[in-house]
């Protein structure tokens, strides 16, 4: 009988810090956007809002969480109206910020993540 392999999950093997740096860097190329940056902009608290980010990415990764936020993903973004456009823009930014911060195993498999929440998200894209 031979033994199991050790099943490492993706957040375990990118890190919380490296994770919370890819949701930092992602945060000023977004503010900074002339297309996107309104959005982020009008952000009440920026800071609460990459701290539940960072989050959502960590428990998606398969890491546990004390206190997992309470995210209506689709309640939070459908009055927002965002384009099919704009949506590949967010896209391209995103995976932008995880190449630059992550070895290529990783990010391909983060970007692959957040393909799987953009398709979720085509419903309330509007075009």
């Amino acid at each position: 009988m031979s033994a199991q392999p050790d099943i490492v999950s993706l957040c375990d093997r990118i890190g919380r810090e490296r994770l919370e740096s890819v949701v930092r860097e992602f945060h000023s190329r977004v503010l900074a956007d002339p297309v996107l940056g309104h959005y982020f902009h009008a952000i009440p608290d920026i800071e609460d809002h990459v701290a539940r980010f960072t989050e959502f990415w960590w428990i998606g990764m398969g890491g546990a969480s004390t206190n997992p936020p309470d995210i209506d993903m689709i309640g939070k973004h459908q009055h927002l109206k965002i384009s099919r456009s704009e949506m590949n823009r967010w896209l391209g930014l995103f995976s932008e910020s995880i190449h630059e911060l992550l070895p290529e195993e990783l990010a391909s498999q983060w970007i692959a993540m957040t393909a799987s929440i953009a398709r979720r998200l085509q419903g309330i894209v509007s075009d």
